[in-house]
């Protein structure tokens, strides 16, 4: 959440790139992850990206794509029962 720009400030400069790019990024992977539009072969496709600006260190393999689709919604916590 937050603006293109505060989230930028915290990423590093390679992960940034232009800011103008940037910003339609993140309002893209907002649309799609975030309104739950994302298929298994959109995953797939993404991390094939990311693979590909940075490679994973030797044995390190990323979760199914269909995990990523079915993270259950975050709740607060319940509050402690007072005595």
């Amino acid at each position: 959440a937050g603006a293109p720009a505060a989230l930028a400030a915290d990423l590093p400069r390679e992960v940034v790139g232009g800011p103008e790019d940037f910003a339609g990024r993140v309002e893209a992977a907002r649309r799609l992850y975030l309104d739950g539009g994302v298929t298994a072969e959109q995953v797939r496709t993404s991390i094939r990206i990311i693979q590909a600006r940075m490679p994973l260190a030797p044995g390190v393999r990323p979760p199914p794509p269909d995990d990523f689709l079915h993270v259950p919604p975050l709740t607060p916590p319940t509050p402690a029962a007072r005595p």
